[in-house]
């Protein structure tokens, strides 16, 4: 979930009669990310005109316009994003969501080497190490630990192999829009301008 605050006169922290100088510049650390430094020029030229090429702003635009292309960047990325305000009306909430089996999780998971587990069907087509281990009780399956506990093997997950891997759940779910908000913007600028709480 991402908490976007409103205004003073809704009860929220931003003041939107604030006048914001350089807006364009202002939100470059928000969305120039150095793992992917093309992208700031393409954003840029769309953000150019929300502006009216201007110098200075009010917080409320500002705000509004920066607010707005996160949204638009997580949605054509295949995040699924509702949004609802808070009890007291003082911040919009915004629930991001991937769907688990579908092909933008896999894709996300692929592009930053997320780790999974295989399925224990998997190891039935293993070719096992040694000779020996032929007749071992758990040939065909996963490593057990001392509890008796199967201990599977993990792999970075690739859309190739998916139906070896372990379906994701919810805690990778969490884990991997967290990385792909990471990898994506620049969350800590956005607190520090006010845009997130």
């Amino acid at each position: 979930v991402l908490v976007f605050p409103k205004g003073k006169d809704a009860g929220g922290i931003v003041d939107h009669e604030e006048v914001i100088t350089d807006p364009l510049e202002r939100c470059r650390p928000i969305f120039s990310r150095h793992r992917n430094p093309d992208s700031w020029r393409a954003i840029q030229e769309e953000l150019k005109p929300l502006f009216a090429e201007t110098d200075l702003v009010t917080a409320a635009h500002y705000q509004q316009v920066v607010r707005d292309k996160v949204l638009q960047l997580l949605q054509e990325s295949g995040v699924h994003a509702s949004t609802f305000e808070s009890i007291d009306r003082d911040e919009i909430f915004v629930k991001l969501s991937l769907d688990r089996q579908g092909e933008v999780v896999r894709h996300i998971a692929q592009r930053y080497e997320y780790k999974v587990p295989f399925k224990h069907e998997a190891y039935k087509d293993m070719p096992l190490p040694l000779k020996d281990m032929a007749g071992h009780p758990n040939s065909g399956q996963p490593m057990r630990n001392n509890n008796g506990r199967p201990v599977p093997a993990y792999t970075e997950f690739e859309c190739a192999m998916a139906e070896q891997l372990e379906p994701f759940g919810d805690l990778d779910e969490i884990r991997l829009l967290h990385t792909h908000l990471d990898m994506s913007l620049n969350m800590d600028e956005m607190v520090k301008q006010k845009v997130l709480t």
